[in-house]
């Protein structure tokens, strides 16, 4: 409703210390702060009454308090020319080391091209997150990665805690093995991919959080024990370098909300009115449980590069029935300034 609108500033900043002790590895320690939060939506079927449909990648991970914390670090190493090895100790997510077939909009969550976290790429990737170990294998366009991470549930518990329940194998944690076919030089991209998880206490597509979703409806993210499996296809066709085109699609089986479900598609036109500017469309179902009430996702974003350093993109976010209730509708319009130094 008109009464329920409000106006939220917020902010995000990121700085990375990238380390090499060998001029082939990386040590990436990411400090973050910010005060962003997710929008209310007054659904009561939603963790505080918050919108995990339409969140926006400038508030993923941005704390809620300004207050300093390191929110990634991981290591990145090679055995040879083909084989890369990412180790997180937190922080670590499954599209850090696996190819995801979204390369005109797929930023890292860095706020550099689409306004949302479904928008970047295909949602089964933001299964579980936070320690272990992630490997790609390039057999010359084909790619093989596998990896292991382990989050905190909600109680905190993660990959560092000892007690019985927790540590890195008896708490939360998800297995990804995915087949790709993505050459640097190739117009075209596609994913097929695997995820088994065991979400203890909190959400599937909990972007690493640990109990919060990240992506799709409180009815697709029980807060209740959940095994999941889930199988995705995601593709992209570079047409010319100004059009590049996206889809993607997700079915997962659970034990405690049955079949979850996510698809969508993206156009991107990279450089559109000047070098570095990004006017881009996405359209979609964002993660839900059940076959009926689906949250549908429409967003338009323009990111125009004022210069090397700052851009600044408008855009709207339309998401009909938020939480699977019928009849609901919100509409987030957005101006997002980012600087990068």
């Amino acid at each position: 409703s008109a009464a329920g609108n409000q106006v939220a500033l917020q902010d995000r900043v990121r700085l990375s210390l990238n380390t090499s002790f060998t001029g082939k590895d990386l040590l990436v320690t990411r400090l973050a702060a910010g005060n962003a939060r997710r929008f209310n939506t007054g659904d009561p079927n939603s963790f505080g009454n918050d919108l995990g449909e339409g969140l926006q990648a400038s508030q993923f991970g941005a704390g809620g308090s300004n207050g300093v914390s390191v929110d990634w670090l991981a290591y990145y190493t090679s055995l040879n020319d083909k084989l890369k090895i990412y180790i997180p100790v937190a922080g670590g997510l499954h599209y850090d080391y696996a190819p995801t077939a979204s390369p005109a909009l797929d930023s890292g969550d860095s706020g550099s091209t689409t306004l949302s976290v479904f928008g970047q790429r295909n949602p089964i990737y933001s299964i579980g997150g936070g320690a272990g170990i992630g490997l790609n294998y390039n057999l010359g366009g084909i790619q093989l990665s596998g990896g292991y991470l382990a989050s905190s549930d909600l109680n905190g518990n993660g990959a560092n805690n000892p007690s019985a329940g927790a540590g890195l194998f008896n708490g939360d944690n998800s297995f990804l093995g995915q087949v790709s076919y993505a050459p640097e030089k190739s117009p075209f991209q596609i994913a097929a991919t695997y995820v088994n998880a065991y979400r203890k206490s909190g959400a599937i597509f909990d972007g690493g959080g640990g109990f919060v979703s990240s992506i799709g409806s409180p009815l697709a993210n029980p807060s209740a024990a959940t095994k999941v499996n889930a199988y995705g296809l995601s593709g992209s066709f570079k047409l010319s370098p100004q059009l590049v085109l996206n889809a993607f699609g997700t079915y997962a089986t659970t034990d405690t909300v049955g079949d979850v479900w996510t698809y969508g598609m993206g156009v991107a036109l990279p450089d559109f009115g000047k070098k570095g500017n990004l006017l881009g469309f996405v359209a979609g179902a964002e993660p839900y449980a059940g076959s009926s009430r689906v949250p549908f996702h429409f967003e338009g974003f323009y990111k125009y590069q004022m210069n090397d350093r700052i851009s600044v993109t408008p855009g709207v976010i339309w998401v009909t029935n938020p939480g699977q209730v019928n009849g609901n509708s919100a509409i987030i319009g957005t101006v997002r300034t980012t600087f990068t130094f």
